[in-house]
Protein backbone atom coordinates (compact mmCIF):
# COMPACT_ATOMS: atom_id res chain seq x y z
CA UNK A 1 0.00 0.00 0.00
CA UNK A 2 1.34 3.45 -0.89
CA UNK A 3 2.07 6.10 1.68
CA UNK A 4 -0.65 8.29 0.18
CA UNK A 5 -3.28 5.52 0.64
CA UNK A 6 -2.18 4.83 4.19
CA UNK A 7 -2.44 8.53 5.02
CA UNK A 8 -5.99 8.70 3.60
CA UNK A 9 -7.05 5.64 5.62
CA UNK A 10 -5.67 7.11 8.82
CA UNK A 11 -7.46 10.39 8.17
CA UNK A 12 -10.75 8.59 7.64
CA UNK A 13 -10.31 6.66 10.86
CA UNK A 14 -9.65 9.88 12.75
CA UNK A 15 -12.81 11.42 11.33
CA UNK A 16 -14.85 8.31 12.22
CA UNK A 17 -13.55 8.03 15.79
CA UNK A 18 -13.88 11.76 16.22
CA UNK A 19 -17.53 11.61 15.17
CA UNK A 20 -18.22 8.78 17.64
CA UNK A 21 -16.56 10.78 20.35
CA UNK A 22 -18.84 13.72 19.63
CA UNK A 23 -21.96 11.49 19.91
CA UNK A 24 -20.81 10.15 23.26
CA UNK A 25 -19.89 13.61 24.55
CA UNK A 26 -23.25 15.12 23.51
CA UNK A 27 -26.11 12.60 24.07
CA UNK A 28 -29.64 13.42 22.96
CA UNK A 29 -31.59 14.31 26.11
CA UNK A 30 -34.09 16.70 27.69
CA UNK A 31 -31.79 19.37 29.00
CA UNK A 32 -34.35 21.57 30.77
CA UNK A 33 -38.09 21.87 31.47
CA UNK A 34 -40.46 24.59 32.61
CA UNK A 35 -41.96 25.54 35.01
CA UNK A 36 -39.13 23.61 36.70
CA UNK A 37 -40.67 23.91 40.18
CA UNK A 38 -42.89 21.48 42.04
CA UNK A 39 -45.37 24.11 43.28
CA UNK A 40 -46.97 26.68 40.95
CA UNK A 41 -49.80 29.19 41.03
CA UNK A 42 -52.29 28.26 38.27
CA UNK A 43 -53.14 31.92 37.56
CA UNK A 44 -49.54 32.72 36.64
CA UNK A 45 -48.93 29.53 34.65
CA UNK A 46 -49.71 29.64 30.92
CA UNK A 47 -47.24 27.33 29.21
CA UNK A 48 -44.95 24.38 29.93
CA UNK A 49 -41.90 23.50 27.86
CA UNK A 50 -39.08 21.03 27.38
CA UNK A 51 -35.68 21.80 25.84
CA UNK A 52 -33.64 19.19 23.99
CA UNK A 53 -29.87 18.99 23.85
CA UNK A 54 -30.00 18.62 20.03
CA UNK A 55 -32.41 19.46 17.25
CA UNK A 56 -35.16 16.81 17.45
CA UNK A 57 -37.46 15.39 14.83
CA UNK A 58 -40.16 17.95 15.66
CA UNK A 59 -43.35 16.11 14.57
CA UNK A 60 -42.15 12.98 16.36
CA UNK A 61 -41.18 14.96 19.49
CA UNK A 62 -44.68 16.51 19.60
CA UNK A 63 -46.31 13.07 19.39
CA UNK A 64 -44.02 11.80 22.20
CA UNK A 65 -44.92 14.73 24.48
CA UNK A 66 -47.88 14.53 26.88
CA UNK A 67 -49.26 16.43 29.87
CA UNK A 68 -51.69 14.85 32.34
CA UNK A 69 -53.89 16.67 34.87
CA UNK A 70 -54.76 14.46 37.88
CA UNK A 71 -54.07 11.43 35.71
CA UNK A 72 -56.15 12.62 32.71
CA UNK A 73 -54.34 13.58 29.45
CA UNK A 74 -55.15 17.14 28.37
CA UNK A 75 -55.07 18.68 24.88
CA UNK A 76 -53.28 21.80 23.75
CA UNK A 77 -51.15 23.46 21.05
CA UNK A 78 -47.42 23.09 20.41
CA UNK A 79 -44.90 25.68 19.21
CA UNK A 80 -41.12 25.72 18.80
CA UNK A 81 -38.27 28.10 19.52
CA UNK A 82 -34.98 26.51 18.59
CA UNK A 83 -34.79 23.16 20.35
CA UNK A 84 -37.50 24.08 22.89
CA UNK A 85 -41.03 22.70 22.58
CA UNK A 86 -43.70 24.89 24.25
CA UNK A 87 -47.14 23.46 25.11
CA UNK A 88 -50.24 25.54 25.90
CA UNK A 89 -53.33 23.67 27.21
CA UNK A 90 -56.56 24.67 25.49
CA UNK A 91 -58.32 24.89 28.84
CA UNK A 92 -55.45 26.51 30.72
CA UNK A 93 -54.25 25.34 34.12
CA UNK A 94 -56.50 24.86 37.15
CA UNK A 95 -55.95 25.20 40.87
CA UNK A 96 -55.68 22.20 43.19
CA UNK A 97 -54.41 19.76 40.56
CA UNK A 98 -51.36 17.53 40.06
CA UNK A 99 -49.60 17.59 36.67
CA UNK A 100 -47.25 15.09 35.08
CA UNK A 101 -45.17 16.08 32.01
CA UNK A 102 -43.79 13.19 29.93
CA UNK A 103 -41.56 12.75 26.86
CA UNK A 104 -41.40 9.12 25.77
CA UNK A 105 -38.17 7.36 24.81
CA UNK A 106 -39.26 7.19 21.15
CA UNK A 107 -38.37 10.89 20.63
CA UNK A 108 -35.20 11.24 18.49
CA UNK A 109 -33.10 13.49 16.34
CA UNK A 110 -33.47 13.58 12.58
CA UNK A 111 -30.35 11.40 12.41
CA UNK A 112 -32.12 8.71 14.46
CA UNK A 113 -30.52 9.25 17.88
CA UNK A 114 -33.19 8.62 20.52
CA UNK A 115 -33.58 9.39 24.23
CA UNK A 116 -31.91 6.96 26.60
CA UNK A 117 -35.16 6.63 28.62
CA UNK A 118 -38.55 8.26 29.18
CA UNK A 119 -38.43 11.73 30.68
CA UNK A 120 -40.96 12.62 33.39
CA UNK A 121 -41.44 15.75 35.51
CA UNK A 122 -44.14 16.65 38.05
CA UNK A 123 -45.56 19.85 39.45
CA UNK A 124 -48.71 20.86 41.31
CA UNK A 125 -51.04 23.82 41.68
CA UNK A 126 -52.34 22.65 45.05
CA UNK A 127 -52.25 25.09 47.92
CA UNK A 128 -50.98 22.42 50.31
CA UNK A 129 -48.44 20.61 48.24
CA UNK A 130 -45.73 20.45 50.88
CA UNK A 131 -46.92 17.43 52.91
CA UNK A 132 -49.84 15.01 52.69
CA UNK A 133 -52.35 14.83 55.56
CA UNK A 134 -54.63 11.98 56.73
CA UNK A 135 -58.15 13.41 56.47
CA UNK A 136 -60.23 10.55 57.91
CA UNK A 137 -61.15 6.89 57.81
CA UNK A 138 -64.09 4.49 57.40
CA UNK A 139 -64.92 3.31 60.00
CA UNK A 140 -64.10 6.50 61.94
CA UNK A 141 -61.84 6.30 64.97
CA UNK A 142 -63.86 4.47 67.64
CA UNK A 143 -66.54 3.42 65.16
CA UNK A 144 -68.03 0.06 64.14
CA UNK A 145 -67.42 -1.85 60.89
CA UNK A 146 -70.90 -2.85 59.74
CA UNK A 147 -70.07 -6.01 57.76
CA UNK A 148 -67.48 -8.64 58.51
CA UNK A 149 -66.25 -8.49 54.89
CA UNK A 150 -66.59 -4.70 54.47
CA UNK A 151 -63.76 -2.56 53.08
CA UNK A 152 -61.67 -0.32 55.40
CA UNK A 153 -60.67 3.10 54.01
CA UNK A 154 -58.02 5.67 54.99
CA UNK A 155 -58.24 9.02 53.16
CA UNK A 156 -55.35 11.41 52.40
CA UNK A 157 -55.24 15.02 51.24
CA UNK A 158 -52.78 14.16 48.46
CA UNK A 159 -52.34 11.29 46.03
CA UNK A 160 -49.94 8.84 47.68
CA UNK A 161 -47.03 7.03 46.07
CA UNK A 162 -48.49 3.81 44.57
CA UNK A 163 -45.18 1.92 44.80
CA UNK A 164 -44.40 2.39 48.49
CA UNK A 165 -47.67 3.09 50.35
CA UNK A 166 -48.25 -0.56 51.38
CA UNK A 167 -45.14 -0.49 53.57
CA UNK A 168 -46.51 2.55 55.43
CA UNK A 169 -50.03 1.33 56.31
CA UNK A 170 -50.98 -1.64 58.50
CA UNK A 171 -53.91 -3.30 60.26
CA UNK A 172 -53.76 -5.19 63.57
CA UNK A 173 -54.67 -7.79 64.58
CA UNK A 174 -53.75 -9.10 61.14
CA UNK A 175 -56.46 -10.10 58.67
CA UNK A 176 -55.81 -11.74 55.30
CA UNK A 177 -56.47 -9.24 52.53
CA UNK A 178 -54.81 -6.61 50.38
CA UNK A 179 -54.39 -2.82 50.23
CA UNK A 180 -55.12 -0.84 47.07
CA UNK A 181 -55.62 2.78 45.99
CA UNK A 182 -58.76 4.56 44.81
CA UNK A 183 -60.04 8.12 44.20
CA UNK A 184 -56.99 9.17 42.22
CA UNK A 185 -54.63 7.72 44.83
CA UNK A 186 -56.10 9.72 47.74
CA UNK A 187 -57.87 6.75 49.36
CA UNK A 188 -56.04 3.69 50.71
CA UNK A 189 -58.46 0.73 50.95
CA UNK A 190 -58.14 -2.66 52.64
CA UNK A 191 -60.23 -5.51 51.18
CA UNK A 192 -60.35 -8.56 53.50
CA UNK A 193 -60.10 -12.11 52.17
CA UNK A 194 -61.54 -13.49 55.42
CA UNK A 195 -64.21 -12.11 57.80
CA UNK A 196 -63.32 -9.74 60.63
CA UNK A 197 -64.02 -11.24 64.06
CA UNK A 198 -67.24 -9.95 65.61
CA UNK A 199 -66.53 -7.81 68.70
CA UNK A 200 -62.77 -7.64 68.01
CA UNK A 201 -61.09 -4.22 68.20
CA UNK A 202 -58.77 -3.43 65.28
CA UNK A 203 -56.22 -0.64 64.76
CA UNK A 204 -55.19 1.05 61.50
CA UNK A 205 -51.73 2.64 61.56
CA UNK A 206 -50.03 4.91 59.01
CA UNK A 207 -46.32 5.57 59.50
CA UNK A 208 -44.72 8.99 59.21
CA UNK A 209 -42.77 7.85 56.13
CA UNK A 210 -45.86 7.69 53.88
CA UNK A 211 -44.97 9.50 50.63
CA UNK A 212 -47.15 11.55 48.33
CA UNK A 213 -46.77 11.16 44.57
CA UNK A 214 -44.66 14.33 44.63
CA UNK A 215 -42.28 12.74 47.13
CA UNK A 216 -43.31 14.56 50.33
CA UNK A 217 -43.47 12.60 53.59
CA UNK A 218 -46.46 12.52 55.92
CA UNK A 219 -44.13 13.53 58.76
CA UNK A 220 -46.23 12.15 61.63
CA UNK A 221 -47.72 8.80 62.69
CA UNK A 222 -51.49 8.35 62.50
CA UNK A 223 -53.75 5.71 64.12
CA UNK A 224 -57.47 4.93 64.37
CA UNK A 225 -59.37 2.06 65.99
CA UNK A 226 -62.66 0.36 65.22
CA UNK A 227 -64.69 -2.65 66.33
CA UNK A 228 -66.04 -5.34 64.01
CA UNK A 229 -69.85 -5.32 63.90
CA UNK A 230 -71.95 -6.87 66.65
CA UNK A 231 -75.14 -7.77 64.74
CA UNK A 232 -76.80 -10.77 66.39
CA UNK A 233 -80.08 -10.78 64.42
CA UNK A 234 -80.57 -13.75 62.05
CA UNK A 235 -81.26 -13.01 58.37
CA UNK A 236 -84.79 -13.39 57.03
CA UNK A 237 -86.17 -14.01 53.57
CA UNK A 238 -87.72 -10.72 52.41
CA UNK A 239 -89.23 -11.99 49.15
CA UNK A 240 -89.17 -14.70 46.50
CA UNK A 241 -90.06 -13.88 42.92
CA UNK A 242 -89.91 -15.17 39.37
CA UNK A 243 -87.88 -12.97 37.01
CA UNK A 244 -87.36 -13.02 33.27
CA UNK A 245 -84.00 -13.20 31.51
CA UNK A 246 -83.67 -9.40 31.74
CA UNK A 247 -83.98 -9.57 35.54
CA UNK A 248 -87.43 -7.99 35.65
CA UNK A 249 -89.75 -9.24 38.39
CA UNK A 250 -92.68 -11.12 36.83
CA UNK A 251 -94.40 -12.96 39.70
CA UNK A 252 -94.17 -12.45 43.48
CA UNK A 253 -94.43 -15.82 45.18
CA UNK A 254 -96.75 -16.34 48.15
CA UNK A 255 -95.53 -18.68 50.87
CA UNK A 256 -97.45 -21.83 51.68
CA UNK A 257 -98.05 -21.35 55.40
CA UNK A 258 -97.41 -24.37 57.57
CA UNK A 259 -100.31 -25.61 59.66
CA UNK A 260 -103.25 -24.55 57.49
CA UNK A 261 -105.49 -27.03 55.68
CA UNK A 262 -105.02 -25.64 52.17
CA UNK A 263 -102.04 -25.47 49.84
CA UNK A 264 -101.15 -22.05 48.49
CA UNK A 265 -100.12 -22.55 44.86
CA UNK A 266 -98.55 -19.82 42.75
CA UNK A 267 -99.99 -20.18 39.25
CA UNK A 268 -98.82 -18.60 36.01
CA UNK A 269 -95.12 -19.58 36.17
CA UNK A 270 -93.49 -19.51 32.71
CA UNK A 271 -91.14 -22.43 32.11
CA UNK A 272 -88.13 -20.23 31.21
CA UNK A 273 -88.35 -17.92 34.26
CA UNK A 274 -85.57 -17.58 36.84
CA UNK A 275 -85.92 -17.55 40.63
CA UNK A 276 -84.69 -14.62 42.76
CA UNK A 277 -84.53 -14.63 46.55
CA UNK A 278 -84.10 -11.38 48.48
CA UNK A 279 -83.02 -11.22 52.12
CA UNK A 280 -83.22 -8.69 54.94
CA UNK A 281 -79.41 -8.26 54.83
CA UNK A 282 -76.36 -9.56 53.00
CA UNK A 283 -76.00 -13.33 53.31
CA UNK A 284 -73.42 -15.91 52.31
CA UNK A 285 -74.46 -17.03 48.81
CA UNK A 286 -72.87 -20.45 49.26
CA UNK A 287 -75.12 -21.09 52.25
CA UNK A 288 -78.16 -19.94 50.22
CA UNK A 289 -77.34 -22.45 47.49
CA UNK A 290 -76.85 -25.31 49.95
CA UNK A 291 -80.10 -24.55 51.82
CA UNK A 292 -82.41 -24.21 48.79
CA UNK A 293 -84.33 -27.33 47.76
CA UNK A 294 -86.32 -27.93 44.55
CA UNK A 295 -88.82 -30.76 44.03
CA UNK A 296 -91.09 -31.70 41.15
CA UNK A 297 -88.85 -32.27 38.13
CA UNK A 298 -87.31 -28.81 38.00
CA UNK A 299 -83.65 -27.92 38.58
CA UNK A 300 -81.92 -24.57 39.14
CA UNK A 301 -78.30 -23.54 39.47
CA UNK A 302 -77.17 -20.43 41.39
CA UNK A 303 -75.82 -17.59 39.26
CA UNK A 304 -72.96 -17.36 41.77
CA UNK A 305 -72.09 -19.16 45.00
CA UNK A 306 -69.33 -16.79 46.08
CA UNK A 307 -69.42 -13.71 48.31
CA UNK A 308 -72.11 -11.82 50.18
CA UNK A 309 -75.28 -10.29 48.79
CA UNK A 310 -78.85 -9.57 49.85
CA UNK A 311 -80.07 -11.14 46.61
CA UNK A 312 -79.56 -14.64 45.17
CA UNK A 313 -80.46 -15.54 41.58
CA UNK A 314 -81.12 -19.10 40.36
CA UNK A 315 -81.19 -20.08 36.67
CA UNK A 316 -83.15 -23.12 35.41
CA UNK A 317 -81.09 -26.07 34.17
CA UNK A 318 -84.12 -28.38 33.83
CA UNK A 319 -87.30 -26.51 32.94
CA UNK A 320 -90.63 -27.85 34.22
CA UNK A 321 -93.07 -29.46 31.83
CA UNK A 322 -96.03 -27.17 31.14
CA UNK A 323 -98.73 -27.75 33.74
CA UNK A 324 -96.32 -29.39 36.17
CA UNK A 325 -96.31 -28.45 39.87
CA UNK A 326 -93.04 -27.96 41.74
CA UNK A 327 -91.91 -26.79 45.17
CA UNK A 328 -89.15 -24.40 46.30
CA UNK A 329 -88.08 -24.86 49.94
CA UNK A 330 -85.70 -22.49 51.76
CA UNK A 331 -84.27 -24.33 54.77
CA UNK A 332 -83.06 -22.71 58.02
CA UNK A 333 -79.30 -22.21 58.41
CA UNK A 334 -78.51 -19.46 55.87
CA UNK A 335 -75.70 -17.30 57.29
CA UNK A 336 -75.28 -13.53 57.24
CA UNK A 337 -71.97 -11.62 57.30
CA UNK A 338 -71.71 -12.05 61.09
CA UNK A 339 -72.32 -15.79 61.16
CA UNK A 340 -75.94 -15.51 62.31
CA UNK A 341 -78.14 -18.26 60.84
CA UNK A 342 -81.73 -18.01 59.63
CA UNK A 343 -84.19 -20.01 61.73
CA UNK A 344 -87.33 -20.06 59.52
CA UNK A 345 -88.28 -22.52 56.77
CA UNK A 346 -90.07 -21.12 53.72
CA UNK A 347 -92.09 -23.23 51.25
CA UNK A 348 -93.38 -21.99 47.88
CA UNK A 349 -95.61 -24.18 45.71
CA UNK A 350 -95.83 -23.27 42.03
CA UNK A 351 -97.40 -24.56 38.83
CA UNK A 352 -95.76 -23.99 35.44
CA UNK A 353 -98.89 -23.02 33.52
CA UNK A 354 -97.91 -19.58 32.22
CA UNK A 355 -99.81 -18.56 29.07
CA UNK A 356 -96.54 -17.87 27.24
CA UNK A 357 -95.21 -21.41 27.83
CA UNK A 358 -98.20 -23.47 26.70
CA UNK A 359 -97.09 -26.06 24.10
CA UNK A 360 -98.88 -26.15 20.74
CA UNK A 361 -102.01 -28.34 20.78
CA UNK A 362 -103.73 -29.92 17.80
CA UNK A 363 -107.43 -28.91 17.81
CA UNK A 364 -108.42 -30.90 14.77
CA UNK A 365 -107.99 -31.41 11.03
CA UNK A 366 -110.15 -30.83 7.95
CA UNK A 367 -109.79 -32.24 4.45
CA UNK A 368 -111.93 -32.63 1.32
CA UNK A 369 -113.25 -36.15 0.72
CA UNK A 370 -113.85 -35.33 -2.98
CA UNK A 371 -110.80 -33.18 -3.80
CA UNK A 372 -111.20 -33.71 -7.56
CA UNK A 373 -114.63 -32.04 -7.79
CA UNK A 374 -114.52 -28.96 -9.99
CA UNK A 375 -117.12 -27.06 -7.94
CA UNK A 376 -115.74 -26.40 -4.43
CA UNK A 377 -119.20 -26.88 -2.95
CA UNK A 378 -119.07 -30.56 -4.01
CA UNK A 379 -115.65 -31.34 -2.50
CA UNK A 380 -117.21 -32.73 0.70
CA UNK A 381 -115.13 -30.93 3.34
CA UNK A 382 -114.97 -32.99 6.52
CA UNK A 383 -113.68 -31.74 9.92
CA UNK A 384 -112.33 -34.14 12.57
CA UNK A 385 -111.93 -32.67 16.09
CA UNK A 386 -109.00 -34.09 18.06
CA UNK A 387 -111.31 -34.63 21.04
CA UNK A 388 -113.56 -36.99 19.01
CA UNK A 389 -111.45 -40.07 18.42
CA UNK A 390 -112.31 -43.00 16.09
CA UNK A 391 -114.64 -41.08 13.78
CA UNK A 392 -115.26 -42.65 10.37
CA UNK A 393 -113.08 -41.65 7.42
CA UNK A 394 -115.07 -42.60 4.32
CA UNK A 395 -112.91 -42.59 1.18
CA UNK A 396 -115.11 -43.06 -1.87
CA UNK A 397 -113.50 -44.66 -4.88
CA UNK A 398 -115.29 -42.49 -7.45
CA UNK A 399 -113.08 -40.49 -9.89
CA UNK A 400 -113.40 -37.15 -8.01
CA UNK A 401 -112.59 -38.84 -4.67
CA UNK A 402 -109.95 -41.52 -4.07
CA UNK A 403 -109.87 -44.28 -6.68
CA UNK A 404 -108.07 -47.39 -5.43
CA UNK A 405 -104.33 -47.29 -6.09
CA UNK A 406 -104.24 -43.77 -7.58
CA UNK A 407 -102.20 -40.90 -6.11
CA UNK A 408 -104.62 -38.04 -5.42
CA UNK A 409 -103.52 -34.53 -4.44
CA UNK A 410 -105.27 -33.48 -1.26
CA UNK A 411 -104.88 -30.50 1.14
CA UNK A 412 -105.11 -31.24 4.87
CA UNK A 413 -105.86 -28.32 7.17
CA UNK A 414 -104.30 -28.40 10.65
CA UNK A 415 -105.87 -26.28 13.41
CA UNK A 416 -103.45 -25.61 16.28
CA UNK A 417 -103.77 -23.74 19.58
CA UNK A 418 -100.50 -21.98 20.56
CA UNK A 419 -99.12 -20.01 23.51
CA UNK A 420 -99.74 -16.33 24.03
CA UNK A 421 -97.48 -14.33 21.72
CA UNK A 422 -96.43 -17.36 19.65
CA UNK A 423 -97.16 -18.39 16.07
CA UNK A 424 -96.86 -21.59 14.07
CA UNK A 425 -93.48 -22.93 13.00
CA UNK A 426 -94.11 -24.30 9.49
CA UNK A 427 -90.81 -26.20 9.38
CA UNK A 428 -91.70 -27.97 12.62
CA UNK A 429 -95.10 -28.93 11.13
CA UNK A 430 -93.40 -30.37 8.05
CA UNK A 431 -91.05 -32.39 10.25
CA UNK A 432 -93.72 -33.53 12.73
CA UNK A 433 -97.01 -34.15 10.88
CA UNK A 434 -97.75 -37.61 9.52
CA UNK A 435 -100.78 -39.61 8.24
CA UNK A 436 -100.32 -43.37 8.48
CA UNK A 437 -102.72 -46.21 7.66
CA UNK A 438 -102.85 -49.41 9.65
CA UNK A 439 -103.37 -52.67 7.74
CA UNK A 440 -102.05 -50.97 4.60
CA UNK A 441 -105.28 -48.94 4.37
CA UNK A 442 -103.67 -45.89 2.69
CA UNK A 443 -100.42 -44.02 2.08
CA UNK A 444 -99.95 -40.26 2.49
CA UNK A 445 -96.89 -38.30 1.35
CA UNK A 446 -96.62 -34.61 2.40
CA UNK A 447 -95.16 -32.31 -0.26
CA UNK A 448 -95.34 -28.83 1.27
CA UNK A 449 -96.66 -26.77 4.19
CA UNK A 450 -98.18 -23.32 3.86
CA UNK A 451 -99.68 -20.83 6.31
CA UNK A 452 -103.44 -20.41 6.31
CA UNK A 453 -106.21 -22.64 5.00
CA UNK A 454 -108.34 -23.24 1.96
CA UNK A 455 -109.15 -20.12 0.02
CA UNK A 456 -112.59 -21.44 -0.97
CA UNK A 457 -114.00 -22.13 2.51
CA UNK A 458 -114.12 -20.32 5.85
CA UNK A 459 -112.08 -21.83 8.74
CA UNK A 460 -113.67 -24.53 10.86
CA UNK A 461 -112.28 -23.28 14.21
CA UNK A 462 -111.66 -19.51 13.89
CA UNK A 463 -109.90 -19.23 17.29
CA UNK A 464 -107.03 -21.55 16.32
CA UNK A 465 -104.03 -20.93 14.08
CA UNK A 466 -104.22 -22.65 10.73
CA UNK A 467 -101.70 -24.28 8.37
CA UNK A 468 -102.26 -26.51 5.36
CA UNK A 469 -100.24 -29.60 4.50
CA UNK A 470 -100.43 -30.42 0.80
CA UNK A 471 -99.71 -34.01 -0.15
CA UNK A 472 -100.69 -37.07 -2.16
CA UNK A 473 -102.94 -39.81 -0.79
CA UNK A 474 -103.12 -43.32 -2.24
CA UNK A 475 -106.23 -45.22 -1.18
CA UNK A 476 -106.02 -49.00 -0.80
CA UNK A 477 -108.81 -51.53 -0.61
CA UNK A 478 -108.08 -52.57 2.98
CA UNK A 479 -109.78 -51.10 6.04
CA UNK A 480 -107.83 -50.02 9.09
CA UNK A 481 -107.07 -47.39 11.75
CA UNK A 482 -105.81 -44.12 10.28
CA UNK A 483 -103.50 -42.06 12.52
CA UNK A 484 -103.02 -38.30 11.98
CA UNK A 485 -100.26 -37.21 14.34
CA UNK A 486 -97.83 -34.46 15.30
CA UNK A 487 -94.72 -36.01 16.82
CA UNK A 488 -93.12 -35.35 20.20
CA UNK A 489 -91.04 -32.17 20.00
CA UNK A 490 -93.51 -30.33 17.75
CA UNK A 491 -92.91 -26.66 18.67
CA UNK A 492 -94.15 -23.15 18.01
CA UNK A 493 -92.23 -20.05 16.91
CA UNK A 494 -90.88 -19.31 20.42
CA UNK A 495 -89.75 -22.86 21.15
CA UNK A 496 -92.59 -24.20 23.29
CA UNK A 497 -92.76 -27.89 22.42
CA UNK A 498 -94.86 -30.99 23.03
CA UNK A 499 -93.56 -33.48 25.58
CA UNK A 500 -95.39 -36.29 23.74
CA UNK A 501 -97.03 -36.90 20.39
CA UNK A 502 -100.66 -35.96 19.68
CA UNK A 503 -102.62 -38.55 17.70
CA UNK A 504 -106.02 -38.30 16.04
CA UNK A 505 -107.34 -41.82 15.34
CA UNK A 506 -109.90 -42.39 12.58
CA UNK A 507 -111.54 -45.55 11.24
CA UNK A 508 -111.48 -46.33 7.50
Amino acid sequence: MSKRAMSALAAAALILFGSCGLLIDRPFAVSAWMPGRERMDAASLHVVSVSFSMDPDRPLAESCFSLAEDGRPISGSCSWEGTTLAFRPYGGFVEDADYVLTVSQEARTEDGLSLASDFEARFTTKAEGERPRITGSVPVDGGVLAGRMDTVTVSCSESVDPLTFRSSVSLSPGVKGYWFLSNGGRDMLFQPFEPFTVGERYSIRVSSGLLSQLGYELGYSWEAGFTAGCDLAPPELASAEAVDQAGLGMLSLVQDEDGDTLWTVNAGWETAWWLRLKFSESVDLASVASHTRLEGGIAFKPETEAGLSDSALFLPTVQPVWGQEFTVTILPGIEDAYGNQSDIQYVFRCVADGPGSKPPRLIGVRLPLAPGATDPSYRKLKAYPWAEQFASLVLDTCPESFPIGEAVSVPVELYVEVAQGASLDLLSIMESFRITGGNDALDFTPTRVRAGGLDWEAPEWPGALLATVDGTLVNHANSGIITLSVAEGFHDSVGNSNAESQDLLLLK
